[in-house]
């Protein structure tokens, strides 16, 4: 909190906690928010969070957990979804539910998050709901089970608890045994949804579901911060309904055939683009393998070379290094034998007799320099100790003229404290403290403790008066709050009795206005009732009507008869129509049919029978032979019934169009039956068809007569059948087959015979003639009644159109309402500014009471300004009582010092007598050693310097000797280590040589077996290659390697192209083989050491891949063709029914909430007099998101319904829809998303669309985006999003609904002012809200009430601090702490 706030938090009066505070009550008819709880979530055990005339502000810093607070509770106890996406403000997906329970470190826990709504039901009494979500989560599993509740009239802190005595939070099972019958748990999402649509809003499931997501989407993080159109054409499309997922599932599912050709296609251009990729990359892996091989004895051959020369380079440096060895042997032997000489020497002159007088001369030498060196030391020590005991001395002057000093300082401080204490009304206590009373000398050797006693006895002295002072004070401030506050609550009672009555006498004229807009609805039915012409209303609901209009419980019963009528008048038309429509296209078809034959005929085109449905489509077409009918003629003597009845016999039996091959044989089709029917050669019969029929003239030249004539003969025909034959025939119709028997007839004979086919052409050419006169007689009569229909269709709609609209009388009972919560609003401010006062007035009288009561016994003035005198003084004497404690605490250091002080200058004196005794003890020594030394040089020093000169020229010698005979070794061991590493390279090289020798075969072999694959030939085809039956030497094999090398020298062959080029060869044959697996063919590969060689299986045979290509494209073209033909009919048939319809619904719903939504604004202009609107505009064709086509198919679905659609409307409507869906398509490969998701994204009718916002200025509507200031632009893009809400409220059939309005981090970016007038239209649109905000205090003269809840939170403890405050329109004042989060134990 800022300091502003500490100061208030300081200043504020707060009232006695000695109770837990009455529950907040409900003051108006409408349900309206009372509290919100949570239980065990987050950080809270048990917290509370009331309203204030049902607005809330939760404001602190990031990380408060303010959102948290809105998150948990709205609107998710209304939406009851658990996803983040809704759950979450900002909607971030990886926010879990699981985590506010567990916090990451729990194993286990339940909660409870719940609100409170209150109304006044129509007897008076306070009528309560709760609604509520239980959650349990556990570390052991991801999800979070959850079971909701209803409440109804009990209240949570009062009549029961979500937690037992114990602080355990209620289970499932527990809380459903604890509201009993006073509530219900629901243990599904869905049913608890529907129970608060139910008790709260009324809307049904689908207004229901947008509320939701309109309130979701106006509770993003700071909407206003940065003012831009596009976030709030963002959050108000989002707020539109999308189309139904049942509907999009529906559509999907008749997509999903096409959605297998579609990936098989796919799969195809995989696989062709597989066998593209490995074709272009195989040649060049065989190059680059070919190349590196042929390298490989490249180098094999030269490491073998250069094997050879090395051998013969190491043998030659062998035998140098042997010689050298050599010589370094006989020069170490000479210099071993000088040094020997020189030893001996100096061994003798060693035991010379004059080595004693040499020693005594040289140990004399020594002590005189160490006594001469102690002489040194010891003046040195005497003069640091001379000049240390000279500071010593100085040290103690100082410190004396210190402590005189300090005796000085104390007697001045001790005058100035006592005048103080005397000033401040403490100075007995001053005078018997022992700083006062002691001498000097007895202050600097007081005690620690003592003094430290001293000190605290004045301190507490000055700290009792303070408060003394304090206490009266403070005093005298609450006398002149209390006074403040009476008369702030006197003028408080004033302005509220006058609010009270202007609040009156706005609801009389409202319920005036509601009387006599309803007498205007009822007449203007009753008149249009009396025009209808198309539309039939049995009984016109007038009686109902008078009665809706003075309540609008329900619908308008006068519309719902007219869209009864409305609905049964377009049934009827519509099926009308469609009858009209089928029978016209049942006429049009025959018409087609009739045409078509009638040319056939007219060309002299015989009819054919009519082919039976067990016969295949293509089984005459390329076949060798003709039908029966064409084959054969009646012979003259049989008459024209007999003619009919062998015709119907045959026709009857399958015999009169069955096939007759050439050599009367069955025939096959690549040795599978042929589905059509054959006539064969069967035995003699004596009574047979030859007798009947007989070949026609006409007959095909491939059919022999003698053959027709075989096959007559086979089938008996006769009056009579005898059994015995395998067919029989007879002229009056009968037949018999094997086993099968029957008869038919027709009037005369149509197929056999010339004469008998043009008879019956004539016949159907004069028949078809007359149908057609009819057809056009019937379809004229058609298009007059369609023309008949589409007039009573046209006065239909505009008879639906121009009913009577009642949106005044609507806005007429919400003026009433809202007069109504006015007036209710106004009393209760009324009674609660005279309970106010009248407590002010009692509080003003007990302040002025205890204020002369403390005076009194403190012996203080009740004067402010003699009491500030008296706080100055005793300022003072807290000055002054610092300074004598800082002049004691120098009295005693300095005394402390001076005697410290003096023990060190006797040490310093002591310590000089000591070091000058040393100096002298030293000196003496010291001359001693010179003298003994001066006579030994006298008496034998010349006969000394003679002999160390001949000593020290031995011992040169020795040490030179030595020296050369370490050289010399160390010369002898590097020349013998030289030949072993010689005799070593020797071996090594020869043993390189075997290997390189080794590794050159191999590299022989190697190349030959590479040859031998065939990739040698691929990257070389026209390369000569050895025999490679027998095993290559090494000239063909090397000769060969150079040839490659030369022929590839463009082609790199180094490590990182080889490893690339393995790579993707392998990448291209698994790509290629996933291809052919997928459309179940395979591809094999064998690898070896000389590489990878790939045989492609396609359809069960062998297909190099570059023949392969071929054939994909073309079925690749094929299958495009196809799935392109199909998905065309499929898409039309669903987007020209249900996909439209749907689309034209919502597109009408959205354009009349637009329209609500204006209205709003327009009875709500700024203080300023700015006026706005909102335009919901389609997006201009072409621009992004916007389907080609839109603006054509947008008129349409808006002002005809589909059931009066003709067929370009429905082709405009299809063809828009089509088209979005294939460029939604088009965009799937890089946007991803299932089919669903696909359909989703392109029949989003919101994203056709955007949102503009216009102010009034200048007597004309101009763009927001125009000449502005930044307070005007954020208004225009903030009070649309009030009036969305509103207007959605206001349209709700439910009048006691709650209005409710979400705004997290509300406000931000938008002044004071603008702020201001935010909330005054939040009052003004009778709206309820939850805000989040990290700065705003929402205290604004505009708004008449608010709670605020402060949270701070402080690292690493897992709690939530919530300061309370509320604001009543004039003053904020701090609230008590609910103190309800558990029951009495």
């Amino acid at each position: 909190m800022d300091t502003l706030d500490t100061l208030l938090d300081a200043s504020s009066p707060r009232p006695a906690a000695d109770a837990r505070p009455a529950l907040p009550l409900p003051t108006l008819a409408r349900w309206q928010p009372l509290r919100l709880g949570l239980v065990e979530l987050f950080h809270y055990d048990s917290e509370e969070f009331w309203f204030r005339n049902g607005h809330l502000l939760l404001r602190g810093n990031n990380g408060t957990g303010k959102s948290k607070v809105l998150s948990l509770t709205l609107p998710f106890l209304f939406d009851a979804q658990l996803k983040p996406s809704r759950i979450e403000p900002d909607g971030d997906a990886g926010k879990k539910m699981a985590w506010n329970l567990l916090l990451g470190k729990l194993d286990r826990r339940i909660g409870y998050a719940w609100i409170e709504f209150g109304r006044i039901a129509d007897d008076g009494e306070p009528d309560y709901l709760t609604l509520g979500c239980g959650l349990s989560a556990a570390a052991a599993r991801a999800q979070v089970d959850a079971w909701y509740f209803v409440l109804e009239r009990q209240r949570i802190g009062k009549d029961l608890w979500l937690t037992s005595p114990a602080r355990n939070v209620l289970t499932r099972e527990r809380l459903k045994e604890t509201l009993h019958e006073h509530g219900h748990v629901f243990d599904t999402a869905a049913a608890y949804r529907r129970a608060v649509d139910e008790h709260l809003f009324q809307l049904g499931a689908v207004r229901y579901a947008a509320l939701m997501d309109t309130l979701i989407q106006l509770r993003q993080p700071q909407l206003s911060k940065k003012p831009d159109e596009g976030n709030l054409s963002d959050a108000l499309t989002e707020a539109l309904p999308p189309l139904s997922a049942e509907l999009l599932t529906e559509v999907a599912d008749a997509l999903n055939q096409l959605e297998e050709y579609r990936r098989e296609l796919q799969d195809y251009e995989a696989l062709a683009k597989a066998v593209g990729q490995f074709n272009q990359r195989y040649q060049r892996y065989a190059a680059i393998n070919a190349r590196r091989q042929a390298h490989g004895l490249r180098s094999a051959q030269s490491g073998y070379d250069t094997a050879s020369r090395n051998l013969n380079e190491a043998r030659t440096a062998w035998q140098a290094a042997q010689h050298a060895e050599a010589r370094a042997k006989g020069r170490l032997d000479a210099v071993d034998a000088a040094l020997l000489a020189a030893r001996t020497r100096l061994d003798q002159l060693q035991s010379d007799p004059a080595m004693k007088d040499a020693n005594r001369l040289n140990q004399a030498e020594r002590d005189a320099e160490s006594r001469a060196a102690d002489l040194v030391d010891a003046t040195r020590l005497n003069t640091e100790a001379v000049a240390r005991l000279e500071r010593e001395q100085r040290a103690l002057e100082e410190l004396g003229t210190r402590r005189a000093q300090a005796e000085e300082s104390l007697a001045t401080a001790r005058e100035g404290v006592a005048a103080a204490a005397l000033a401040s009304g403490i100075g007995e206590p001053w005078r018997a403290n022992p700083l006062a009373a002691l001498t000097a000398a007895e202050v600097a050797t007081l005690g620690d403790l003592p003094l430290d006693t001293a000190r605290k006895d004045l301190r507490q002295t000055t700290l009792v008066r303070r408060e003394q002072l304090a206490l009266v004070q403070r005093r005298i401030g609450e006398v002149a709050q209390a006074e403040a506050t009476h008369a702030s609550r006197q003028q408080a009672r004033d302005e509220r009795l006058d609010e009270a009555e202007a609040a009156a006498a706005r609801r009389s004229v409202a319920d005036t206005a509601v009387e006599t807009e309803g007498n205007r609805v009822v007449e203007a039915w009753q008149q249009h009732f009396a025009n209808l012409q198309v539309l039939q209303v049995g009984e016109p609901p007038l009686p109902a009507l008078a009665s809706w209009v003075t309540n609008l419980q329900g619908d308008n019963p006068a519309r719902a008869a007219l869209s009864s009528a409305q609905q049964r008048a377009a049934d009827d038309l519509a099926q009308q129509r469609a009858g009209y429509l089928t029978a016209q296209k049942a006429l049009c078809d025959e018409q087609a049919t009739l045409r078509a034959e009638h040319g056939r005929l007219a060309q002299g085109e015989d009819a054919a029978p009519p082919p039976p449905h067990t016969r295949g489509a293509q089984a005459r077409k390329q076949r060798a032979g003709a039908p029966l009918w064409q084959l054969v003629d009646f012979r003259e003597h049989v008459d024209t019934a007999q003619r009919a009845g062998l015709e119907a016999a045959l026709e009857a039996a399958g015999l009169l169009d069955a096939w007759v091959t050439p050599d009367g044989r069955l025939q096959t089709a690549d040795g599978a039956p042929v589905h059509d029917t054959q006539w064969l050669e069967r035995p003699r019969q004596g009574a047979s068809l030859a007798a009947w029929l007989t070949p026609s003239a006409a007959a095909t030249p491939a059919i022999n007569g003698v053959l027709l004539m075989r096959l007559l003969e086979g089938v008996a025909c006769s009056m009579h059948d005898d059994g015995r034959a395998e067919g029989w025939i007879a002229p009056d119709g009968r037949f018999r087959l094997g086993a099968l028997a029957g008869a038919w007839a027709k009037p005369q004979a149509t197929y056999i015979g010339y004469a008998a086919r043009a008879a019956a052409r004539a016949r159907r050419l004069a028949e078809i003639d007359l149908r057609l006169r009819e057809i056009t007689e019937a379809s004229r009569h058609i298009d007059d009644a369609l023309a008949e229909l589409a007039r009573q269709q046209e006065r239909a709609a505009t008879e639906w159109h121009n009913a009577p609209s009642d949106e005044g009388l609507r806005t007429a009972h919400a003026d009433a309402a809202a007069r109504e919560r006015e007036f209710q609003a106004a009393k209760s401010r009324l009674d609660e500014a005279e309970r106010q006062l009248h407590a002010s007035n009692d509080a003003l009288q007990s302040r002025r009471d205890a204020l002369a009561a403390d005076a009194a016994d403190l012996h203080l003035p009740t004067d402010a300004a003699a009491l500030e005198a008296i706080g100055a003084a005793l300022l003072h004497f807290g000055e002054t009582l610092h300074g004598l404690f800082h002049v004691v605490h120098e009295l005693r250091l300095a005394t402390t010092e001076l005697t410290r002080q003096q023990e060190r200058t006797c040490e310093a004196e002591a310590d000089a007598r000591q070091r000058a005794e040393q100096l002298a003890e030293r000196r003496r020594q010291a001359e001693e050693a010179q003298v003994r030394l001066t006579t030994l040089r006298e008496s034998i020093g010349a006969q000394v310097d003679e002999l160390q000169r001949r000593l020290r020229e031995a011992r040169t010698a020795v040490s030179d000797g030595e020296r050369h005979v370490k050289a010399e070794s160390e010369a002898l061991r590097t020349a013998g280590e030289a030949r072993a590493r010689s005799e070593q390279k020797v071996l090594d090289a020869d043993t390189t040589l075997q290997e390189r020798a080794a590794t050159r075969q191999h590299a022989i072999t190697q190349l030959q077996g590479f040859a031998a694959t065939g990739l040698l030939s691929a990257a070389l085809p026209e390369a000569e290659l050895p025999d490679l039956r027998a095993p290559w030497t090494i000239e063909p094999a090397l000769t060969l390697a150079r040839r490659t090398e030369q022929a590839l020298a463009q082609v790199a062959d180094d490590d990182e192209a080889w490893t690339r080029i393995q790579s993707q060869i392998s990448h291209d044959y698994g790509e290629l083989g996933r291809a052919l697996t997928a459309l179940g063919q395979q591809a094999q590969a064998d690898t070896s050491d000389y590489g990878m060689v790939v045989s492609v299986i396609y359809q069960n045979r062998p297909e190099r891949p570059d023949q392969l290509t071929a054939r994909l494209d073309a079925e690749i073209a094929q299958r495009r063709e196809l799935l392109t033909a199909r998905e065309r009919t499929l898409l039309e048939n669903h987007l020209q029914a249900e996909i439209a319809a749907e689309i034209q619904r919502l597109l009408q719903a959205a354009e009349r909430q637009v329209d609500a939504i204006n209205k709003e604004l327009h009875k709500r202009p700024t203080s300023t007099g700015v006026k706005f609107r909102l335009l919901w505009q389609p997006l201009p064709e072409g621009g992004e998101g916007a389907p080609v086509g839109l603006e054509a198919a947008r008129k349409r679905l808006l002002n005809t319904s589909t059931d009066l659609w003709s067929a370009a409307d429905r082709r405009v409507v299809g063809e828009m829809l089509h088209q979005r869906i294939s460029a939604e398509r088009m965009k799937a490969d890089a946007v991803g998303g299932s089919l669903l998701e696909q359909l989703a994204r392109a029949l989003d009718y919101r994203r056709w669309h955007s949102f503009r916002v216009q102010r009034w200025q200048d007597g004309q509507w101009r763009p927001l985006s125009g000449p502005a200031s930044s307070g005007e632009r954020a208004l225009g893009l903030t009070v649309p999003l009030f009036a969305a809400v509103s207007s959605f409220y206001s349209q709700a059939s439910y009048a006691f609904a709650p209005r409710l309005v979400l705004l997290d981090e509300a406000f931000a970016g938008i002044d004071d002012a603008a702020r201001a007038h935010c909330m005054g239209l939040i009052h003004e649109f009778d709206l309820d809200f939850v805000i989040t905000s990290e700065r705003e205090w929402a205290c604004y003269a505009e708004l008449p009430g608010v709670a605020i809840c402060q949270l701070q939170r402080r690292e690493g403890i897992d709690a939530v601090h919530v300061s309370r405050w509320t604001w009543d329109g004039r003053a904020r004042r701090r609230e008590d702490d609910p103190d309800r989060r558990f029951p009495s134990e």
